[in-house]
């Protein structure tokens, strides 16, 4: 399955089985969803690979808004009702995967790269925020 979505905020592209465990891809500054393009490819054969271009970015416009906070709400409105979500965040789409993970309960979890190192977090709900597990 592939869809595209024009939600007001974000242009959201989704790839394939509806059924299958969300993935979804954050780029970084000055990128798009196009930046997962191959890496997605990859993917939507066992995931519901979902990306989307971040305000100010691709064909989502916008001069405001900006910052990761805000970034994150959007995304999080763009999401929508999915569940068990794996959030993945290339550079700055890190710090607005690790925005969005406090204000859903819909990401599972996280991780984050940029060109020296990755980590991954899987997520536990304290409050309002979220915090690694021990290891």
């Amino acid at each position: 399955m592939v869809g595209r979505t024009r939600d007001p905020q974000l242009n959201v592209l989704v790839d394939g089985p509806a059924d299958a465990p969300v993935l979804l891809l954050v780029h970084g500054f000055g990128g798009s969803l196009r930046s997962y393009d191959p890496v997605a490819a990859l993917l939507t054969e066992r995931f519901r690979v979902v990306r989307a271009d971040l305000r100010g970015h691709g064909r989502t416009g916008g001069h405001t808004g900006l910052d990761a906070a805000a970034q994150a709400e959007a995304l999080a409105a763009a999401v929508g009702n999915l569940t068990g979500i794996t959030a993945v965040g290339h550079s700055f789409g890190a710090d607005v995967v690790l925005e969005l993970a406090t204000r859903t309960k819909a990401v599972e979890r996280s991780s984050s790269s940029d060109r020296h190192r990755t980590t991954a977090t899987p997520l536990s709900r304290q409050g309002t925020g979220c915090s690694p597990h021990q290891r």
